[in-house]
């Protein structure tokens, strides 16, 4: 899946798949997503992210490798910086990111699981 800076979201392991919802399986990954939907995704963390003015500025560039589940609606349930890019400016940029995004497409049918575990790195480069 294309992710912000191009690369594939990571599937991650499951956090449980317990059973008590019958068919539909608790949490997936990156493994269990459409490229329809992935691409939609990707598309709409691209659309909320922001480069900061002052590392813009300072010409500071790095990757942000951004940790998050989401419900069925698109909304985020919880998020972490998995890998920090070693800079402040971007970091807080990922983490405003993550928030301007939610909630987040939600997802198709054919996606069978509750909530959805991802890993996308989200990188800044000046061109």
């Amino acid at each position: 899946m294309p992710s912000v800076d191009g690369a594939p979201l990571a599937p991650q392991d499951s956090v449980g798949d317990g059973g008590a919802m019958g068919e539909m399986g608790a949490t997936g990954t990156a493994a269990d997503i459409p490229p329809s939907y992935q691409s939609q995704l990707s598309a709409w963390l691209l659309k909320h992210q922001q480069y900061p003015r002052r590392a813009r500025r300072r010409r500071i560039e790095g990757t942000v490798v951004l940790h998050f589940v989401m419900d069925r609606n698109g909304r985020v349930l919880d998020w972490h910086i998995q890998s920090s890019s070693g800079h402040k400016l971007l970091d807080d940029a990922v983490a405003e990111l993550i928030k301007r995004a939610d909630p987040l497409p939600a997802m198709p049918a054919e996606i069978n699981k509750q909530r959805l575990e991802l890993t996308v790195p989200i990188q800044f480069m000046l061109r």
